[in-house]
């Protein structure tokens, strides 16, 4: 089926042990116009005993003895057929007309070869964070506050980039995989869009919205900050603790936060330059 028209939006779905994709995607409200891979991480398993593989042409599972948000997202990307590409996660439900706001959003910025858009928390009526209420084009900082399932990319503007595998759930520093994803394509001069538009819910606050001032994050945020601004995390760090006071976060708190973070980002940036 591979030689049918490739979908104009697909949606990637990073999941674990599914034996089926199909109460997946009805769990996930997933409209029927629209595409749908799972990348099904069985990592407890064995290559020979994996669910089989599922394509009806709209709907696909491809399983995997392996984890790793990041390898599963790989993995999404070079099996994908859609135009448009929704990063997703199995705890995620879609918004009914997710397919018109995203053609909309490519259509207002034909040049764009990403869009982010917002997502909301299950439980809650508001943003699962603060958003700018404007739509602009993501700078070399907007990218740090998006969370993976806003993410939609245009799969030729995407090429053969890939996700850092070192980096993102399943790993020892599971946060920023989206981040460093979004500043590769930016440094490859692909043009990368903010729109206010929700097109999920989420089961639960991301890994990224719990980056809550305890000092265990700040080793990971030192790791994420190095890799994505090697010249000048020291000035992201501060933008950091200082963004961490709309969280509620108190002063002493977030210094001795901060403190950690220079502390752990100055070893990792020795480590680098060795």
């Amino acid at each position: 089926m591979s030689d049918q028209p490739a979908p104009p939006l697909e949606i990637l779905v990073a999941a674990m042990r599914q034996q089926s994709p199909w109460p997946l995607v009805e769990r996930m409200a997933i409209p029927e116009e629209v595409a749908v891979l799972v990348i099904n991480q069985c990592p407890d398993g064995s290559e020979g005993d994996l669910p089989a593989d599922v394509d009806d042409g709209r709907v696909r599972m491809r399983s995997f003895a392996e984890r790793g948000i990041s390898r599963s997202r790989n993995r999404a990307l070079d099996l994908a057929r859609g135009r448009r590409l929704l990063l997703a996660d199995e705890d995620c439900t879609m918004v009914s007309d997710v397919a018109a706001i995203v053609e909309r959003a490519f259509a207002r910025d034909p040049a764009a070869g990403g869009v982010t858009f917002q997502h909301r928390i299950e439980q809650g009526e508001v943003p699962s964070r603060r958003y700018r209420r404007r739509s602009f084009r993501h700078g070399r900082f907007s990218i740090v506050r998006v969370a993976s399932v806003e993410i939609v990319l245009d799969r030729e503007a995407v090429g053969d980039l890939r996700f850092d595998e070192r980096f993102g759930l399943g790993t020892s520093c599971p946060i920023g995989e989206e981040n460093l994803f979004l500043g590769a394509l930016r440094r490859r001069g692909v043009p990368l869009r903010y729109i206010p538009e929700v097109v999920c819910t989420h089961r639960g606050a991301t890994r990224s919205d719990r980056i809550d001032g305890r000092l265990e994050t700040a080793d990971e945020v030192a790791a994420l900050l190095v890799a994505l601004y090697p010249r000048i995390w020291p000035l992201a760090a501060v933008a950091s603790a200082l963004g961490q006071g709309s969280r509620g976060i108190g002063r002493w708190r977030r210094a001795r936060w901060f403190r950690r973070v220079l502390s752990s980002g100055r070893a990792l940036a020795a480590d680098k330059n060795r």
